[in-house]
């Protein structure tokens, strides 16, 4: 397999299907944690990220940032959650997991609001190795189930009364 997420490609891969895992509650969390934070703060994070890395780095970090952003739209738009916000603090967190020498507070920055629903994304000490949802932070199969369930009951009654107007 090549590393396209450079040489922390397997913990950007693991970060996207746990995207594809929150429910609705906390995608909210994620957006309301992500909407408090300053944005001054989250702007020279990223210049910074963005100013240390080498040419190859760089493209690691933005295809990460790309493809974190991606899954959670997907996310999103099956859980009728429509504030990008969600969009952006995935996509801040998968740049922050791809760099190699940002400081902590940058990647705290930039991690944080992910963070509140999977708390093992916070760094301890300078230790960012891999991380696991907790149990409790992942949708059951019945929830997930239940929602695709009732995805596919709206689109049906939004088709029936389409047709029934024309």
């Amino acid at each position: 397999m090549k590393a396209i997420f450079g040489p922390n490609t397997q913990r950007i891969l693991d970060l996207l299907v746990d995207v594809r895992e929150l429910s609705a509650e906390q995608i909210d969390l994620v957006t309301d944690t992500w909407k408090q934070a300053s944005d001054l703060d989250r702007a020279a994070a990223w210049a910074r990220l963005l100013r240390a890395s080498a040419d190859d780095e760089r493209y690691a970090v933005l295809a990460a940032a790309d493809a974190a952003r991606s899954t959670a739209m997907e996310v999103a738009r099956k859980l009728r959650k429509t504030d990008w916000s969600f969009w952006a603090a995935a996509s801040d967190a998968a740049a922050a997991m791809t760099a190699d020498d940002l400081a902590d507070s940058d990647y705290e920055t930039l991690i944080g609001p992910l963070a509140e629903v999977v708390p093992p994304l916070a760094p301890v000490g300078s230790d960012r190795g891999g991380y696991k949802v907790p149990t409790q932070a992942r949708r059951s199969t019945s929830q997930r189930q239940g929602q695709h369930a009732q995805a596919g009951r709206s689109t049906r009654q939004r088709q029936a009364q389409q047709s029934h107007r024309g």
